[in-house]
């Protein structure tokens, strides 16, 4: 998003299982971001596995003047099951 002017309501929000690991659900608010997530996994059987985590991130916020780099740590387990794939993740 580019503008002269942001409401609160209008900035990308993001953080959690699904974009930069080790940080809550939707508590990161920017008007622009780059993330790169990295994940090592070693097989232990057809339907199971375990990796590492490493989670990059570069934000800006045009509201408060912040532009920050974040890093995000951290192992996980993952296993195939019939209703689909469960993870457990320590970031």
């Amino acid at each position: 998003m580019f503008s002269d002017t942001y409401f609160e309501n209008e900035l990308l929000r993001f953080g959690g299982i699904n974009s930069i690991r080790g940080f809550e659900e939707n508590s990161l608010a920017a008007t622009a971001y780059g993330l790169l997530n990295l994940e090592y996994r070693y097989s232990l059987s057809p339907s199971m596995f375990v990796h590492t985590i490493t989670d990059f991130c570069y934000l800006e916020n045009n509201i408060t003047e912040q532009k920050e780099k974040l890093y995000g740590f951290g192992f996980g387990f993952g296993i195939l099951t019939q209703a689909g794939l469960f993870r457990l993740v320590y970031a």
